[in-house]
C-alpha cells in the first residue's frame, strides 16, 4: 500500500467559479489524502461552500480540474458524484419530511426483489445495521418531520456514509446540532469494529438550543396557551423613567467585517439583484427574501415576475448595510401555502405545532444566523383595539430601556409564553403577515447567541 502521507485520493487544481461579476473561487488548489480528515476554514463568503458544490456537481466550475485517485473527473450533477465515490452533506437539509427515516435513507436508490417490488424488509435491515454501526438509536419508521434538526442532520450524515464513498464532504454539519447532547455525537471506529446498540434514551422535557441558554421546553408545559387570555388588563408598557442606558450598536457583521456576500445567495442574486436573503423555518416554510420598497413585492415573486402571492421582503425601514437591531420581514398571508400564509399555523394549529417550530434560519447578504421564537401575536392595526401592537415602528431602539419595554409589550400580547430570555444586546427578527384586513400575525425571534 502506498504511504498514507503521499496517498492522495482527491486533488483540485486551478478551480475558479464566478456568479456574474462576483468571482468566488480564484484558481483554488487542494489535496486530500486517503484516511485523513481535512478542515476547511475561512470567513463567511470566502468560497468554502461554492468549492464543495463544484466538487459535488451541484455547480459547474468555470475553470480547473478535479482528480479522484489520479483520474480526472467532472460530474454532471450530484447523482453522478454519488455513483462515482463522492458524497456530500449540505448545510441546508433537503429531506422529504412526510416520509420516514428509511425512505429518506434510500431515496432515489430503492432496492427491489426478484419480482421488481421495492424490498422494504431489506431496506429496514440495512438501515438498522447502519445506525447500529454508528452507535445511534433512531426510530426508523417515524416521519422526519417529528425529528429535531439535530437528529435529521445525523440521519443525513448516516446516509452519506451508507454510500461507502471514497470522499465525504460535510458543509457545516454541526450547524443545527446541540453538541452538549450525547445523541448528537458519533465516534467512528476503525473498519471492522462496531458499537453495541445504544440504550433508548429516557424521555426528556426540554430541548437545548445551540446557545448555552435558554432551555426551550417542548412538552406539555413548554408553552402556556394564552388564547383565551383576559385582555382587560393588557396595556402598553411605558419606557422606564430612569436615566436611559447608552445603547451600543454593531457597525460590522461579526465574522464578516469586509461584508462579503454569502455564497449561497449568489446564484439567486444573479437571477434578481433585489435578492437579499433566504429564510427557513424547518417544516414550515422556505422563502427567498428581497428588498425594494413596501409595495412592489406585494404583487411580484422573488424573481420579479407578476404574482398574486408576492414575495417575502425586507421592510423599507430596515437597512442591511450594518447589522440590523430588529429586522422586519413582511409577506402576504392570504394565499394558502404561499409566502407567509403558513405562519398562521402558529395561531391555529395549537401549541404542539408551535413547540415543534421554534427556530428559524436566516441568511442575509453578509450574515448567516439562527433565531429562536419568543412571541406569537395576533396584532390589530387599530390603536383602540386591546390587541393593538405596533411591531412596525421599531427597526431600532433609542435606548436599552426602549428595547426591553418593547419586548415586555410583545410578551404581554403573545398567544403563548416561551421560556426564552431576551436582553438589550440581542438582535431581533420580526415576521409579519399582510393582507388580512386589520389583523396581522407577528412572530418575534431573537438571534441565538
Amino acid at each position: 500500500m502506498a504511504d498514507a502521507k503521499n496517498d492522495i485520493v482527491l486533488s483540485i487544481r486551478g478551480m475558479s467559479k464566478s456568479f456574474g461579476r462576483n468571482r468566488v473561487l480564484d484558481h483554488i488548489d487542494l489535496d486530500v489524502r486517503r484516511g485523513t480528515v481535512m478542515g476547511l476554514m475561512g470567513e463567511n463568503g470566502a468560497g468554502k461552500s461554492t468549492m464543495m458544490k463544484c466538487l459535488f456537481g451541484t455547480y459547474q466550475k468555470d475553470e480547473g480540474k478535479i482528480f479522484l485517485n489520479g483520474k480526472e473527473i467532472s460530474f454532471s450533477g450530484p447523482k453522478d458524484a454519488l455513483e462515482n465515490g463522492i458524497a456530500m452533506v449540505h448545510q441546508e437539509l433537503n429531506q422529504c419530511l412526510e416520509r420516514n427515516v428509511i425512505d429518506n435513507l434510500f431515496l432515489g436508490r430503492y432496492p427491489t426483489n426478484s419480482m421488481g417490488v421495492v424490498d422494504e424488509g431489506g431496506m429496514k435491515k440495512k438501515a438498522s445495521e447502519l445506525f447500529r454501526k454508528l452507535g445511534m438509536t433512531v426510530n426508523l419508521t417515524q416521519p422526519m418531520r417529528n425529528m429535531s434538526v439535530s437528529q435529521r442532520q445525523m440521519c443525513e450524515i448516516a446516509k452519506a456514509i451508507s454510500y461507502n464513498s471514497q470522499v465525504i464532504v460535510l458543509d457545516e454539519p454541526t450547524s443545527g446540532m446541540d453538541l452538549q447532547s450525547g445523541a448528537a455525537r458519533v465516534d467512528l471506529l476503525p473498519a471492522g469494529q462496531t458499537y453495541a446498540p445504544s440504550p433508548t434514551p429516557a424521555p426528556t422535557q426540554a430541548v437545548q438550543t445551540p446557545s448555552p441558554t435558554p432551555v426551550i421546553p417542548i412538552r406539555e408545559n413548554a408553552i402556556q396557551s394564552l388564547n383565551k387570555r383576559d385582555t382587560s388588563n393588557v396595556q402598553e408598557v411605558s419606557a422606564p423613567t430612569d436615566t436611559p442606558s447608552p445603547r451600543t450598536r454593531l457597525t460590522e457583521y461579526p465574522g464578516n467585517p469586509l461584508k462579503n456576500v454569502m455564497e449561497s445567495l449568489l446564484p439567486l442574486i444573479d437571477e434578481n439583484s433585489d435578492v437579499v436573503g433566504q429564510l427557513t423555518i424547518p417544516g414550515v416554510l422556505e422563502e427567498v427574501v428581497v428588498q425594494r420598497n413596501n409595495t412592489y413585492y406585494l404583487t411580484h415573486n422573488y424573481r420579479g415576475s407578476s404574482s398574486d402571492a408576492g414575495a417575502v421582503f425586507v421592510d423599507e425601514s430596515c437597512s442591511l448595510r450594518s447589522p440590523p437591531e430588529n429586522l422586519l420581514l413582511r409577506g402576504q398571508g392570504t394565499i394558502e401555502g404561499k409566502v407567509f400564509a403558513p405562519l398562521w399555523q402558529y395561531a391555529t394549529a395549537g401549541r404542539d405545532f408551535v413547540a415543534s417550530a421554534t427556530t428559524a434560519h436566516l441568511t442575509t447578504l453578509h450574515e448567516e444566523a439562527d433565531y429562536v421564537l419568543f412571541a406569537v401575536i395576533r396584532a390589530s392595526s387599530n390603536p383602540s383595539s386591546p390587541d393593538y401592537f405596533n411591531y412596525a415602528g421599531y427597526s431600532s431602539f433609542a435606548t436599552d430601556g426602549d428595547m426591553l419595554s418593547y419586548i415586555e409589550t410583545a410578551r404581554t400580547h403573545s398567544l403563548y409564553s416561551f421560556n426564552v430570555d431576551v436582553t438589550a444586546s440581542d438582535r431581533l427578527l420580526t415576521l409579519a403577515t399582510l393582507g388580512s384586513g386589520n389583523e396581522s400575525l407577528v412572530l418575534l425571534f431573537r438571534q441565538m447567541r
